[in-house]
């Protein structure tokens, strides 16, 4: 009767190892939703070949070979993975759930103060066996779950540095599991310890890395997308400036106008007025004096018209010239996030309020809208509609990085009706 009980716990704890091993995979490729499925049958049929092994050894190397290329083999069958990919993963995951093993074993040992502990625990079945296997999984589960909450972003990892980082660690456990078999005393548990404090330090600095190096890669995104929007609105000031200057030049366009009527060209004559119309539009009105503010103003307004948003403006002129790439990047953004608001907003109340201030050697730009039923706080950046839309929250931070840039102020608040957004900018 004991054994069949110390049998089913085997294949019970081989199961849950052979599942975390392909939720592992997980982590890193993000396979299908109904992934799941397919990890219980096949973590079923690896617990089966690793226990017909384990009833000729009950711990073997050979075993864990096994058990990498098994999971290896199936990820690339079923889940089209590289092979070098899918080995790598399963590989390093073999090497974590090794040295949870030892781990387990060489701390359980010393606490019960058994010195020979490793060595009789992989060779017969017993109730020590099963503390150090019960403890070792939990460990191992336990890693897997923080890993999932506070290191997203395993798919950026270089599948291939893992088979090095593997081998390295293989190297140490088999050293200090040579130590664990002989004897356990004080000694080789903090040896066990620094060892994972090692791994630990590894681990983590990879993780900075990375997330640095996304953080800079974020960066470098974000100031070509403000200088390709800036330099598009800066082209834009100028060619209707130009135009502009044709359409106020009167007297040429009557003239041109009353030949065409006279000539009874009327088919011409409709479309010349057409054409100073369509050039008109964006400067209609000038809200600022300043070319790229208002080419801004008066383009987000054609939006603002098209999706049914009341769009309120109370700007002061100012003559002060303000770097455009700057300007255009802290205008555009924001009235492009309140506007997203508006259009996901299922409410009648649709508007926007913008004050622009020329106060002394101060430029305050005040913008408000409502906040739709979707919004999200997120990172402390309000995001509005689908939260896991790739690049959602750019806008804002755009802004921030922008008024930075220029020595300026810039602050946000969302109540339960409205956000918004305030800057300040020193001329």
């Amino acid at each position: 009767m004991t054994g069949v009980l110390y049998g089913v716990f085997e294949f019970l704890a081989t199961f849950l190892e052979s599942y975390l091993s392909y939720t592992f995979m997980n982590l890193f490729f993000r396979q299908q939703k109904n992934s799941r499925r397919r990890y219980l049958i096949l973590s079923f049929l690896l617990s089966l070949v690793i226990l017909v092994i384990n009833s000729f050894s009950l711990f073997s190397y050979l075993t864990l070979g096994i058990a990498v290329l098994f999971v290896s083999i199936t990820s690339v069958a079923v889940f089209g993975l590289s092979f070098l990919d899918a080995f790598a993963v399963s590989f390093f995951f073999s090497f974590c759930l090794l040295f949870f093993d030892f781990f387990s074993i060489t701390v359980l040992g010393f606490y019960l103060g058994e010195q020979k502990f490793a060595a009789e625990v992989v060779q017969v079945q017993s109730v020590g066996r099963c503390l150090f296997i019960g403890i070792s999984k939990v460990l191992l589960l336990l890693s897997l779950l923080f890993v999932r909450k506070f290191l997203p972003g395993l798919g950026q990892w270089k599948k291939r540095n893992l088979i090095f980082f593997s081998v390295a660690g293989y190297i140490g456990i088999f050293y200090f599991s040579r130590l664990s078999f002989r004897f356990i005393d004080a000694n080789i548990v903090v040896h066990w310890f620094l060892f994972l404090l090692i791994i630990l330090s590894t681990v983590f600095s990879l993780v900075i890395y990375l997330y640095y190096k996304r953080a800079k890669d974020e960066k470098t995104v974000i100031e070509m997308r403000n200088e390709f929007m800036a330099e598009s609105y800066h082209a834009l000031s100028k060619d209707y400036r130009a135009h502009a200057q044709l359409y106020h030049d009167m007297k040429n366009h009557i003239s041109v106008l009353n030949s065409l009527i006279e000539s009874k060209k009327y088919e011409q004559t409709k479309r010349y007025i057409n054409s100073l119309l369509d050039v008109s539009t964006m400067l209609q009105r000038t809200w600022t004096g300043n070319d790229i503010i208002d080419c801004i103003i008066n383009m987000k307004e054609k939006d603002c018209e098209q999706l049914g948003v009341t769009m309120t403006i109370d700007a002061d002129p100012f003559p002060v010239d303000l770097d455009y790439l700057m300007i255009s990047t802290i205008f555009s953004n924001l009235l492009d996030n309140a506007i997203r608001a508006c259009a996901e907003n299922d409410s009648d109340g649709k508007w926007i309020t913008v004050a622009i201030r020329h106060i002394n050697d101060m430029l305050v730009l005040k913008m408000e809208n409502p906040i739709c039923p979707k919004a999200q706080k997120q990172k402390d950046i309000p995001f509005f509609g689908q939260s896991g839309k790739k690049h959602h929250g750019w806008g804002l931070k755009s802004v921030e990085a922008a008024v930075n840039k220029a020595d300026g102020v810039f602050t946000y608040s969302a109540s339960c009706e409205k956000f918004t957004a305030l800057v300040l900018l020193f001329l």
